[in-house]
């Protein structure tokens, strides 16, 4: 059996984990576009849940401004103008970019159904990232004011916490730990190699 933990194996694997992700890295770069306004039209849907009416994302400065209507009751208990608008400006970049680490390590591995294991590990990755940004924007809103002075959006404390946690797993652990965890469940050969030596040093013991 081919031992890609050798030392030779794991050399050139990382020099090629390496190199992809100088070019992905750059071309999330400069795709910066695209890809946060896909992610935030994810995410305006998934703010149906929390007490918005309606989100509509745009691209403004590098960043994705949401513009925000509440949903009738908080607007009628806020005593808001039917037609306000409230903004909220976040970058997308910082919870999806573990979509180029992700795509690194399958290209540099080459497992088998290379394709479409890229296309479903990308499209979760999206999901996670427009999870983040929407928990990121249910913050937001809870830190406001409404004309009274009081917080303009009213969350008990479990859906609070929930938010605060899905800012915080969608900044620090999904655009990290999940594109590694994917790329091994994508090609369990590394995990097989490595329980095989186990084995057989286990035996030889």
């Amino acid at each position: 059996m081919t031992d890609p933990l050798s030392t030779g194996g794991v050399v050139t694997f990382a020099l090629r984990v390496l190199g992809l992700s100088v070019l992905l890295f750059a071309l999330w770069y400069l795709a910066a576009r695209p890809i946060a306004m896909g992610v935030a039209w994810a995410s305006a849907a998934l703010l149906q849940a929390a007490p918005v009416e309606r989100a509509r994302p745009r691209w403004k400065d590098r960043l994705v401004a949401f513009d925000i209507e509440l949903d009738g009751a908080t607007t009628y208990r806020n005593r808001l103008r039917p037609d306000a608008v409230f903004e909220v400006a976040v970058n997308p970049m910082k919870q999806a970019f573990g979509l180029p680490f992700f795509l690194a390590l399958l290209l540099a591995s080459r497992p088998p159904r290379l394709a479409a294991k890229a296309v479903l590990g990308s499209a979760l990755l999206w999901a996670l990232a427009a999870f983040g940004v929407a928990c990121e924007i249910a913050i937001s809103l809870g830190n406001m004011a409404g004309p009274s002075g009081a917080a303009l959006v009213h969350f008990n404390a479990f859906a609070a916490t929930f938010a605060a946690l899905g800012f915080q797993l969608g900044t620090l652990i999904f655009p990290t730990v999940v594109p590694a965890m994917l790329w091994v469940a994508m090609d369990s050969r590394y995990l097989r190699v490595a329980a095989w030596r186990t084995g057989v040093n286990g035996k030889s013991a």
